[in-house]
């Protein structure tokens, strides 16, 4: 199995100590059956996975594909 990952900057030893591969997003989606996100969500980070362009990507390859959101919590004032 090979993990690629994709990132703005680098990780420091996290390649060498994961074997994993630094991508672009694109070339990431493309060539992966698992893919999973975690960011913030932020006004950078907002509309980062073009959900249709995703999922007709993962279909054209017959991969099955569950494509799920989160939304950010709200703190409660106190």
């Amino acid at each position: 199995m090979s993990i690629l990952h994709t990132s703005r900057s680098p990780k420091g030893n996290f390649e060498e100590e994961t074997d994993a591969r630094r991508s672009t997003l694109e070339a990431l989606l493309a060539g992966s059956d698992v893919v999973s996100i975690h960011t913030p969500l932020t006004g950078d980070t907002t509309r980062l996975l073009d959900a249709r362009a995703a999922m007709a990507n993962l279909a054209a390859r017959n991969v099955a594909a569950v494509l799920a959101g989160a939304q950010p919590i709200t703190p409660i004032a106190r």
